[in-house]
């Protein structure tokens, strides 16, 4: 029986509600009807940052697009054969994902993946995780082999990550290039989320007003230059620290290795962790400034950074590697994601997503 175009377009449509950074949405798919084929491709320009040390950042969004895309093929009674990187010449063709009937079982998962958002609220500090929870979040991640789920609970040890956190953004705060790569990403209107349906939002950053005279403010950079001389980043950055602070646990995935599929596969675990979060009302964010810069450090020696800013993320390093040292990850291997993790208000707004007909393709061959 052949697939129908609507049950692609559905599957499609959630396999697009996966997150990304800043919201970019670095994915296009390709249908193909005799092959019951869905190629995934990966878009360079909507990926493209001095955050995306070898693509990385952009595999761990591409591989919960992957996730997304099983869940949501299951419900409708399809189970996904799916291949990584099936072109050795073309990297930008990110999988291969096969569809066949079948009459397993459907991914509970399916209806939380439209319900999941970031939520950048406080948490309530004082609520902590139910041990049950945290152990449906560990049953999530051994479906993947290699991939690895830490947590820090103990309040001093999350002051101590709230810091490191805190002093990163500082660096994000002081890097022109990463100023203006910001400012290309806001969206300050209902107009222009809806026109582009990417990008940040300003009204998701839970900034309030002031926040977001501030961000309309210091677009010039050269008003956020002058800011930073009397220690502006210190003080604009200080959000992050008191929204980590204020989350029962912190949460970081890693792999063993750090190949290309290994964050791919990471991904999927991310995902298949935020959707089971979503069932039990827990709200999440990515903390990602951190181990992105770790990432550059370890994978390009710092390539980007100033002298000042490089010392600072050594010793960033340094200590990150303190805190979660009794979870022995691996240099050689990937940082996938640190989040927060915790119960919250529910977010004022989320984000929108690009429309089915903006990123699928359907051959008629």
């Amino acid at each position: 029986m052949q697939i129908s175009i609507e049950t692609i377009k559905e599957i499609v449509c959630y396999g697009g509600m996966a997150p990304s950074g800043d919201n970019l949405q670095p994915w296009h798919f390709v249908w193909h009807p005799k092959q019951s084929l869905i190629q995934l491709f990966f878009v360079p320009g909507r990926g493209n940052s001095f955050f995306d040390v070898n693509n990385y950042a952009p595999y761990v969004a591409l591989g919960a697009v992957i996730e997304n895309i099983a869940i949501a093929a299951s419900h409708f009674g399809l189970e996904p054969e799916i291949n990584y990187f099936p072109e050795r010449e073309n990297n930008l063709l990110i999988a291969n994902i096969y569809l066949s009937w079948t009459k397993g079982e459907r991914d509970p998962l399916y209806e939380y993946i439209p319900k999941r958002c970031v939520n950048r609220k406080p948490y309530y500090k004082y609520w902590p995780v139910p041990i049950y929870v945290k152990e449906a979040l560990r049953r999530e991640v051994a479906r993947f082999p290699g991939v690895k789920l830490h947590w820090v609970d103990d309040s001093k040890l999350i002051f101590r990550l709230a810091k490191l956190v805190w002093k990163a953004d500082w660096i994000r705060f002081e890097m022109q290039s990463l100023h203006e790569d910001l400012h290309k990403k806001l969206r300050f209107t209902k107009e222009e989320k809806e026109q582009t349906r990417d990008g940040l939002a300003v009204d998701t950053l839970e900034v309030g007003k002031l926040g977001e005279w501030f961000l309309k403010f210091t677009r010039p950079w050269s008003r956020m230059q002058a800011l930073n001389r009397l220690g502006m980043s210190k003080i604009a950055s200080l959000q992050t620290f008191l929204l980590m602070y204020s989350a029962p646990i912190a949460c970081l995935v890693t792999t063993e290795r750090s190949e290309n599929t290994d964050f791919l596969t990471g991904g999927r675990a991310i995902q298949r962790i935020f959707l089971r979060a979503t069932k039990h009302r827990l709200a999440i964010q990515p903390i990602t400034v951190l181990t992105l810069f770790i990432l550059r450090l370890l994978k390009r020696n710092g390539e980007g950074f100033s002298p000042q800013h490089l010392s600072l993320i050594r010793q960033l390093y340094a200590d990150f590697k303190e805190i979660f040292s009794q979870n022995s990850f691996s240099e050689a291997g990937g940082l996938i994601m640190l989040f927060r993790l915790g119960y919250a208000p529910p977010p004022t707004s989320s984000a929108l997503r690009r429309k089915v007909e903006d990123i699928l393709t359907i051959k008629r061959d």
